[in-house]
């Protein structure tokens, strides 16, 4: 009990004063257990590292064969595993693919193991059983008791450091390094590791690994707090020339190490309750990097004082947003905030230095700071469109490493999706394009043009997913691409943001050739079914189709129902498509309410029921505006009834509390708009469309030293509807509110109510492309 209480006034003296502070409320291990892929251990906002235990290590592939396995370990670990394997220093939060996990450390005692062993006998290797009973975390801090070593770890972590604190028992103690580990991993990932002992207290060495990022250069500097007394290591591959390298035993307190497979030990004595701490510094440069990383960032303060710096940081940046409500609703709106606040990352050493895409050293100019961690599919839709209201010096920087990335690609495009300096062409469409076009059009100053031939750049490269015939006839065709029509459809929606920004710029042929293609989600409807469907290159809609379907029927995670309502520039010009007002509100009506049978979604390794309400995926990015759009119709009160439906029953304060991968932070930054009572459901025009709060007062502090308070004095779990909606005070009756409306700072009011009001009109529906 004792051990219990030391612990808990470690990270929250505020609970013992009497007084929550914001990180108290945030609950890193939300979304660990099944679904949510995301990690519980430390780093700081938006930093390199991610310092987090590992449960698990399953192969991508054995021989070139995927092993399913994997998915479940894309951040490394699971809530339902016994056993830990170590902590390694990044990874992604929540994504649906993986990579890194880059330079496990693991403390041990008694026995030298340089395998990992296997789960139901841990006593087989370096891994040890662990309980939830001692696991502790919170912003910046992890910790948990080894329990078959008797030894409590303890996590923080600044930008570019990890830093390790373990509590030994008496006796002999191991800290074992595994530069073979990898998430995501097969043999032969690893293309070189090499660590070298500078001194007692000192190593230095790299990693290059080929997976998702197929050329990841990972320097490293380590500093222990004590001197080690014996080292050495093991290279698990077969080296047919060893030069005259042959004349040293490699493996023995030999100061240089290299391998494919390097495993390596540091022996220490320790008396017992003694604590090692050990600083671990990544760069994507060069050892001399790391070491000055680790020397700015951590040099010489203790785990306290970089835990103290880093949860203040933490504080500082959630606190740009206070909310009134129960302590759990707290909890869960804060624990999204913060998983907002993950990716992107840092990717630059503090004298400004990174590796580009190009793979060359460059150096940040004009005090920008690079960038990497872009998983554009998803981040698009809301993560980046927050960042343009709550942290906009962090957006311009966000932007600057995408224009960048075109400057150093060959392919003079900016990023599809990339991630530690390589583009991993994930997904569809150049939404590169929406995060800069938005941007623009919410303020952030970026050069226009050289933001403008950018995004023109990156919708005409013709060799990227049917592109070069997205072209020529007007949508992608089934024989250029199997995802052919939802990539038409998010093509035309990435046209318009070119055509939106054009247009603002006054280039206006430009503005009015990419209106025409933001126009092309029209060749894929079917007038007949009144959904999209693949076309051949002859324009012939593809026979034996089935609507529900996610697999091989011209759609990318997703059917055609989900994402036939892809057109957020052109709402009006979609409901036309539909057949009108009233056939366009069933159509939303029955994509909530109608059973998907389970063969559509049981062997969908990204998708379970949880994430599934009706036939609409919440557990997946192409349906998240959805709920928005009967904004545009003439029932608009269901807005408020979907929002709300999704926010109880998908976002939990529990280990298993998401409902599909975080992705980043889409999914948070989803439910922190929908909270606020608003959305970006086209991202590049300066449009919210109001929704319906989930809290009775919020108050967003912006940049610009305003703040903007939503209220909803009104608002229970009952009274969920909008009656009526005030803006500074006066009748407000459009069904959106600007981002200028924001950034002047004032209050939007909503009147709450337990009934809908079905009469409800707007003087003013969100924008459209097109007229009805």
């Amino acid at each position: 009990m004792l051990k219990r209480l030391i612990l808990l006034c470690i990270w929250t003296p505020s609970i013992v004063s009497g007084q929550k502070t914001v990180i108290d409320y945030v609950n890193p291990m939300v979304g660990t257990k099944s679904m949510g892929h995301t990690f519980p251990g430390a780093c700081a906002p938006f930093g390199a590292v991610q310092l987090s235990p590992d449960t698990e290590m399953k192969p991508h592939n054995i021989d070139g064969v995927y092993q399913p396995d994997a998915y479940r370990y894309c951040a490394g670990y699971q809530y339902d595993d016994k056993t830990i394997i170590g902590f390694s220093h990044t990874h992604f939060n929540g994504t649906g693919h993986s990579d890194l996990g880059d330079i496990l450390v693991m403390p041990a005692t008694g026995e030298l193991h340089l395998d990992m062993g296997e789960a139901e006998h841990p006593e087989t290797g370096y891994r040890s059983r662990f309980s939830h009973e001692t696991e502790s975390a919170k912003p910046g801090y992890y910790s948990v008791m080894l329990d078959d070593y008797k030894i409590k770890a303890e996590l923080t972590a600044t930008e570019r450091t990890g830093i390790h604190r373990y509590t030994f028992p008496e006796g002999k103690g191991h800290i074992i390094f595994d530069l073979a580990y990898g998430i995501y991993n097969y043999d032969g990932k690893t293309l070189m590791a090499n660590l070298r002992v500078e001194d007692p207290y000192t190593l230095t060495g790299y990693r290059i690994t080929r997976g998702w990022s197929r050329m990841n250069y990972t320097y490293f500097a380590v500093k222990f707090s004590k001197p080690m007394k014996n080292y050495g290591c093991r290279n698990d591959e077969k080296v047919n020339y060893k030069g005259f390298w042959r004349k040293f035993n490699m493996e023995d307190n030999f100061p240089e190490m290299f391998g494919k497979k390097l495993t390596a030990f540091f022996d220490f004595d320790f008396a017992e309750g003694e604590t090692i701490e050990i600083k671990v510094a990544l760069s994507a440069v060069d050892a001399l990097g790391a070491l000055n990383n680790l020397e700015v960032e951590a040099g010489n303060k203790n785990f306290d004082s970089i835990l103290k710096e880093t949860q203040e940081k933490w504080e500082k940046e959630l606190n740009v947003i206070h909310i009134d409500a129960d302590e759990n609703k707290k909890a869960v709106f804060y624990t999204a905030l913060f998983r907002t606040m993950i990716n992107p990352s840092v990717y630059q050493d503090v004298d400004g230095r990174y590796r580009g895409i190009d793979h060359n050293v460059h150096h940040a100019q004009n005090g920008n700071t690079n960038y990497t961690v872009f998983s554009l599919w998803d981040t698009f839709r809301a993560e980046h469109p927050l960042m343009n209201l709550i942290k906009r010096s962090r957006s311009k920087q966000l932007v600057e490493s995408m224009l960048s990335h075109y400057r150093q690609s060959v392919h003079h495009s900016m990023p599809v999706w990339s991630h530690m300096g390589n583009e991993n062409w994930c997904m569809i469409g150049y939404h590169s394009v929406s995060v800069v076009s938005d941007a623009i059009a919410k303020g952030i100053d970026i050069d226009r043009e050289q933001a403008l031939k950018a995004c023109i750049g990156s919708a005409n490269l013709s060799y990227f997913e049917g592109n070069a015939d997205y072209r020529k006839y007007g949508f992608v065709p089934m024989e250029s691409s199997s995802s052919s029509a939802s990539v038409t459809l998010e093509y035309a929606y990435d046209d318009w943001a070119i055509y939106r920004l054009a247009l603002t710029m006054g280039q206006n042929d430009i503005a009015e050739k990419y209106r025409n293609y933001a126009l092309n989600y029209r060749n894929v409807f079917d007038p007949q079914l009144g959904f999209t469907r693949p076309k051949d290159k002859n324009g012939v809609f593809r026979k034996d189709f089935d609507l529900l379907d996610t697999h091989d029927q011209g759609f990318i995670e997703g059917n055609s129902w989900n994402y036939s309502f892809f057109v957020p520039h052109d709402v009006n010009g979609l409901i036309a498509q539909m057949g009108g007002d009233k056939r366009f509100v069933e159509r939303l009506d029955s994509l909530f309410t109608m059973e998907l049978p389970s063969k559509y979604f049981e062997n969908t390794e990204d998708i379970n029921e949880e994430g599934i309400m009706g036939n609409y995926v919440h557990g997946n990015e192409p349906s998240h505006h959805v709920p928005y759009l009967y904004q545009w119709t003439s029932a608009p009160w269901k807005t408020e009834l979907r929002t709300h439906l999704i926010m109880d029953r998908m976002y939990k304060n529990k280990p298993d509390g998401l409902c599909g991968n975080d992705d980043c932070g889409q999914m948070s930054a989803w439910y922190v708009f929908s909270s606020l009572g608003f959305y970006p459901v086209c991202p590049g025009s300066d449009q919210y469309v109001l929704g319906s709060p989930d809290a009775t007062a919020m108050t967003v502090n912006l940049d610009n030293g305003k703040t903007f308070r939503i209220s909803a004095p009104g608002f229970s779990k009952k009274n969920i509807y909008v009656k009526a909606v005030k803006l500074n005070g006066k009748p407000y009756t459009k069904a959106y509110i600007t981002h200028q409306d924001i950034m002047n700072g004032g209050e939007l009011t909503f009147e709450m109510s337990a009934s809908p009001n079905r009469k409800k009109t707007y003087s003013e529906k969100p924008y459209s492309l097109t007229t009805r």
